[in-house]
């Protein structure tokens, strides 16, 4: 078969698609796809093996913490510039490079206060916020949850 007859098969029976439909696949796997997740944290909410999963104990004081909103800023932004990314990627010809950049910003964000307080620290302090106290068991639960 040569490169022509290839894309005229292809091409026959194409039917348009219906205006929204990447947008209510996304949402259908949102809609699956958050409680089916909320449903694996919420039981995890127990010490296992010494490591606290799931629901934070202390939520509601929490909150009340400026970095609490930051953390979930972030997830929330790169998850928001993920979404656009794939609308623009689910339709042939639309360009994708702004939903590149919003997913970048909040990465380069990050990284920039992260080197600010990295600069701004005493040089006896700077490994152990590198590190932070959580580095052994962090990797650990992640690959387990």
């Amino acid at each position: 078969m040569k490169t022509d007859q290839l894309i005229s098969l292809l091409a026959s029976g194409v039917a348009p698609v219906p205006r929204g439909a990447a947008t209510r696949r996304i949402a259908l796997a949102l809609v699956i796809g958050v409680p089916f997740s909320v449903a694996i944290m919420v039981p995890l909410s127990v010490a296992i093996m010494g490591y606290d999963w799931g629901v934070r104990r202390d939520l509601a004081l929490v909150m009340l913490w400026p970095m609490f909103w930051f953390k979930l800023l972030f997830p929330v932004a790169i998850a928001t510039g993920a979404f656009v990314a794939v609308q623009r990627l689910s339709r042939p010809g639309v360009p994708a490079a702004r939903a590149w950049i919003a997913l970048a910003l909040p990465v380069l964000a990050v990284w920039a206060l992260g080197l600010a307080v990295w600069f701004m620290a005493p040089e006896a302090e700077r490994m152990p916020l590198l590190w932070g106290q959580t580095w052994r068991s962090c990797a650990f639960s992640i690959a387990i949850i």
